[in-house]
């Protein structure tokens, strides 16, 4: 039992929400959010989150709140300088003096009271009083607590109203009146029953565990643990290890060492590196329980991690407490360095701020006396850590101290003494008991009620639903009417759009049979214009002709020189009689694409024979300038009718005794076949037209020369077929280039 003592003096009590939480993602967000926010409203609420999640540098604290005070002058708005002066007391509540931030909570009332604000003055009374809280000034804080109370009356559900009431409950718990704890506690869960707040929740379950431990039932405390804990796991922000490590010290308590071990490990594994406190608290508690099993080394070996950390921090309360156990620890291995650490925690032990470090640090030194065998000087120090617990009204550790005092005396034969300290501690014992008996059927009094307001509750919320669940059902049965409706009308919407559709498609094709017998007509009228006037000529001339023969009324010198006529008006007709054929074809879809490696000058050799009677009749000269080895991919039929025409056309067009000229480029894009001649050439509006098959019309030649206006029409349809390009470069009287590009083989 006496090994209890030192660990149950630090079960973790929450009097105010102060987990730690793993809230630096959400810091990282705000920050993010303070960089791009540009609407002052909305970083003024920004600065009060940076501020209640309490994660920044006292420096960058201060920093938030002189920034919502700017904003606040800015705005005129005493509330918010009311804000910023509870937040930034929150904040630095645990890093600076009790007074400084009492002046914080001081400036939020009187703010709250100029402007008549309830919560402002009752977040002030609150702050207040859990400053006096933190004294031990239990009626003062009492007194503010219910001053904070009397302005939150109308409000039912709310977080700070749950505060107020679980610091009413802590202090009702630490004047030992475990009913008034119980009351409070239930009537603060009950403030946020219906908002819900995991934190507030877990904190409640831990304190209603810390009231069973002290009552001996262990089952009821562990229950709450677990249910904190589960809390905890479901949130995934809220850092657990409070609540971890209150079950490890419930597990010592029912001497389950193995279990007691295993949470404390598990806090060591959670617990981050900087959080140097709970990672001490840890390794003293577990050094304790090796201690208890008879493990002195292991126990070492906690102690003296302890030990190095605390005096690297400078930390004289844990260097102090593990000094002191490392002593006692020592002296039972037979270690003479005991007496170092002794001198230390000796030293140190009445600058101890936290009376419950300096009482279980007086106790530990009359056990470690008790183990020289130095009674006196035990019973001192055991008189000492007793005044401390009596201090603070801790009677189960009083028990403990008590029962060692008895021993202590008994050994220096003042059994009077020890008899004295002995029927003490039986009467306590039996107190502790029957306060322990009565606060278990308060507290499950309080419970029952509890239920059953929350059960009253649970049906008023499950009717609520009920009717919420029937308006809901209603809802649907008029969506379902109207979303019906609806698909009826897509329906008709539907076949109306079908039936236009069919129609449009109809009249679409009508459209298209329309274009494609205009477009046919227009190839007839085509046709039936080269029949009429083209191939007349030659065939009235060779109709002339024969009459005079048979007239004997011509020489042979005119008949001479009327078939040099005949010759070229026939060697038109043939071309003409070609490219229409051709055209006539490619209208009629009724010619197939070959495409092939082509080399551009057999092409050449192929059409030149053709062409050897217009080039003697006019003189001309055709030079060849094409590499043998220039190919490119296209029809060779399609490229033969091409150039020829190119190059008919040119003739017709230049005077006599000039020069053609054919050659071929390479080009990244392609191979560019180019024909320049020295004719007559274009001006600007022949040139945009003589590829358009809309409004070609054929020209005369420099001889006379007739065609079709077929040609060039041809070329074009025939090139892009090819997937090539052709165009003209030309200007009157100064010649024309006809350039063909065809893709490189």
């Amino acid at each position: 039992m006496r090994s209890l003592y030192i660990l149950l003096f630090g079960f973790f009590f929450f009097a105010k929400t102060s987990f730690a939480i793993n809230i630096d993602p959400k810091l990282e967000a705000l920050n993010t959010q303070l960089k791009t926010e540009k609407d002052k409203y909305k970083r003024i609420k920004v600065y009060q989150n940076l501020l209640l999640l309490n994660k920044s540098d006292t420096l960058d604290l201060l920093k938030y709140k002189q920034k919502i005070e700017a904003y606040a002058q800015e705005f005129d708005s005493l509330h918010w300088t009311a804000e910023a002066s509870y937040l930034y007391g929150r904040a630095i509540l645990n890093k600076t003096h009790n007074d400084s931030v009492k002046k914080l909570y001081q400036k939020c009332l009187d703010i709250g009271r100029q402007i008549k604000n309830d919560t402002l003055i009752a977040k002030g009374n609150f702050g207040i009083g859990f400053i006096y809280f933190k004294q031990d000034k239990f009626d003062l804080c009492d007194t503010y607590i219910n001053k904070a109370l009397s302005k939150m009356q109308a409000y039912d559900q709310s977080r700070l109203k749950a505060e107020i009431l679980n610091l009413k409950a802590v202090s009702a718990y630490k004047q030992g009146d475990i009913v008034g704890f119980a009351k409070y506690e239930y009537e603060s869960q009950m403030s946020i029953s219906k908002i819900g707040w995991e934190v507030h929740e877990i904190k409640i379950n831990n304190n209603f565990a810390a009231t069973y431990v002290n009552q001996g039932n262990y089952a009821a405390a562990l229950d709450r643990l677990f249910k904190a804990l589960e809390l905890c796991e479901k949130n995934g922000t809220i850092n657990a290890i409070p609540i971890l490590h209150n079950i490890g010290r419930l597990f010592v308590t029912q001497q389950n060492y193995k279990s007691a071990i295993k949470y404390y490990k598990k806090v060591l594994r959670v617990a981050k590196k900087d959080d140097t406190k709970s990672i001490m608290f840890a390794k003293i508690d577990l050094g304790n329980v090796y201690n208890i099993i008879n493990k002195p080394e292991k126990a070492k070996v906690e102690f003296d991690y302890v030990y190095t950390l605390a005096k690297k921090l400078n930390n004289i309360d844990y260097l102090t407490m593990s000094s002191i156990n490392l002593a006692i620890i020592n002296f039972k291995l037979g270690d003479s360095s005991y007496k170092n650490y002794y001198d230390l925690a000796k030293k140190h032990v009445n600058s101890l701020k936290n009376i419950h470090f300096k009482s279980n640090t007086y106790h530990l030194l009359g056990k470690f006396y008790f183990l020289k065998k130095a009674y006196n000087k035990s019973i001192n120090n055991l008189r000492q850590a007793l005044r401390l617990c009596y201090e603070v009204n801790d009677y189960s550790k009083v028990n403990i101290v008590l029962e060692d005092l008895s021993q202590s005396y008994e050994k220096t034969g003042n059994y009077k003494k020890a008899f004295h300290y002995s029927q003490n501690y039986i009467e306590i014992n039996d107190s502790l008991k029957k306060a322990s008996f009565i606060a278990d059927m308060a507290t499950k009094s309080l419970e029952y009620d509890f239920n059953k307001e929350k059960q009253v509750l649970e049906n008023k919320v499950l009717s609520e639903q009920i009717k919420s669940e029937q308006k809901l059902k209603q809802h649907k049965i008029i969506t379902y009417f109207i979303l019906a409706i609806l698909i009826f009308i897509l329906g008709i919407v539907f076949y109306v759009y079908k039936l236009y559709r069919k129609k449009r498609v109809l009249s679409l094709r009508l459209i298209a049979q329309k274009k494609q017998l205009a477009h046919l007509n227009g190839t007839k009228d085509k046709i039936f214009s080269v029949i009429g006037h083209d191939l007349r000529t030659p065939l009235s001339l060779l109709s002339f002709l024969t009459n005079l023969v048979n007239a004997d009324d011509i020489n042979l010198k005119d008949i001479k020189k009327s078939f040099v006529s005949i010759n070229t008006l026939t060697n038109g007709l043939q071309t003409s009689l070609e490219n229409l054929f051709h055209w006539g074809q490619s209208q009629m879809n009724g010619n197939n694409i070959s495409i092939a490696d082509v080399n551009v000058l057999d092409v050449f050799q192929k059409i030149k024979p053709v062409l050897e009677i217009q080039l003697k009749n006019k003189l001309i000269t055709l030079e060849c300038n094409i590499h043998p080895k220039c190919y490119v991919k296209s029809d060779s039929n399609q490229l033969q009718i091409v150039l020829r025409n190119i190059l008919s056309n040119a003739i017709k067009f230049s005077p006599k005794n000039s020069t053609i000229t054919l050659s071929c480029k390479i080009l990244d894009q392609g191979n560019q076949i180019t024909i320049a001649d020295q004719g007559i050439g274009m001006d600007d509006v022949t040139k945009t037209t003589i590829f358009n098959s809309e409004a070609n019309t054929s020209k005369n030649g420099t001889e006379g020369e007739t065609g079709t206006g077929l040609g060039l029409m041809l070329c074009k349809e025939f090139v892009e077929k090819n997937k090539g390009k052709i165009w003209a470069e030309s200007e009157l009287n100064q010649g024309t280039k006809i350039h063909v590009i065809l893709p490189a083989a």
